[in-house]
């Protein structure tokens, strides 16, 4: 691990400094903890800067390779540790639905005010991970009562969702346990292809099971929070056919129900054979002459098992999908055309 430097002040030396496994590391204090952020990229970037928003056992270790690819492509990526509670808020207090979301979202907010990224002409994109989505949602109202410009959906702050939570309506512990255990045996399976460092296990150790408290609180946020779309502008939303956690059979009437009340929302696979396609098994069949359910297990398998934890398994994928949308926004441009059309064609099979 790189040194850390403890920043509570913006005016402090802010000198590029490289700190071996992640470059330009700090650490900012707020009101009930502190968490730790690394810099990728050119501050000087012409694009908007990102914050990548983390999911419950996310960190800089899962997120370090989609930051390097996308400040590869000349922006600036923010990425950060799962914050820690200073000690005198109680066991009961972070296992509080609510606060669980607002304190990772104050968390957001300190680590990009310290940045100097909301103290610019320029707007920040974010990109919400699974529980990330919730987090994005709280700190876009944060950011509409404080009048952050740099957030605001109205003056160019784009926002992307990946595998958002918050999307399946009446949801109860006992579904959610299920897909847990869905998606950690797929994870164990496919662990040597898709996670051969040990990344999803390392951060899960560290993440959730070290600050137990907080990860209750945070598996009641997925359970009790819904995303409500008003407030959050237009909105980019990657599915992926084995998302054994937020499957889109299970997700899609949330986000069509949204959609139909005039949200402009656009949902989307990334493929490897271009930008963002939407219908990606259907331009996957056409390729390989498959029908059914053989065709939908092959379409999974050739993306490596395109599931809920992609952005780390395969950053490459993740990170060409969210250039062409922050660049552009060409997949929001089809779904305006005409939203019912642009689903993924497996989600009606």
């Amino acid at each position: 691990m790189p040194t850390e430097t403890l920043k509570p002040a913006l005016d402090a030396d802010r000198t590029p400094e490289n700190l071996g496994e992640y470059p330009n590391s700090y650490t900012v204090e707020f009101t009930e903890g502190r968490v730790t952020y690394s810099l990728y990229g050119d501050p000087n970037s012409a694009h908007n800067p990102i914050i990548v928003v983390n999911d419950m056992v996310q960190g800089r270790k899962s997120n370090k390779e989609l930051a390097a690819l996308l400040s590869a492509d000349g922006r600036q990526v923010l990425i950060y540790e799962d914050p820690e509670y200073i000690e005198s808020i109680s066991a009961k207090d972070k296992r509080n639905t609510i606060k669980a979301v607002d304190f990772q979202a104050e968390a957001v907010l300190a680590a990009a005010k310290d940045a100097g990224l909301l103290d610019t002409d320029r707007s920040v994109n974010m990109i919400g991970h699974s529980l990330g989505g919730l987090i994005a949602q709280r700190i876009r109202q944060i950011a509409q009562r404080d009048r952050i410009a740099a957030l605001d959906p109205e003056k160019d702050s784009q926002l992307a969702l990946i595998a958002s939570s918050g999307n399946i309506r009446q949801e109860s512990y006992r579904g959610l346990t299920g897909r847990w255990l869905g998606y950690m045996m797929k994870g164990l399976i496919e662990a040597k292809a898709l996670d051969p460092k040990g990344v999803k296990r390392g951060t899960l150790i560290t993440n959730a099971l070290k600050q137990r408290n907080k990860a209750i609180g945070e598996i009641r946020a997925v359970k009790d929070e819904e995303l409500h779309y008003n407030g959050l502008g237009e909105a980019l939303h990657l599915v992926y056919p084995e998302d054994k956690m937020f499957p889109w059979r299970r997700t899609r009437p949330t986000v069509q129900r949204h959609i139909e009340n005039g949200r402009p929302i656009a949902v989307a696979t990334p493929i490897d054979y271009g930008q963002p396609a939407l219908k990606g098994l259907e331009l996957w069949l056409t390729k390989a002459h498959l029908k059914g359910r053989k065709a939908r297990l092959n379409f999974a398998l050739s993306y490596r098992g395109a599931g809920h934890d992609e952005p780390t398994s395969n950053p490459e994928r993740t990170a060409k999908a969210l250039i062409d949308y922050f660049d552009d926004g060409r997949v929001l441009h089809r779904a305006r055309a005409g939203h019912k059309k642009h689903y993924p064609q497996y989600a009606k099979t």
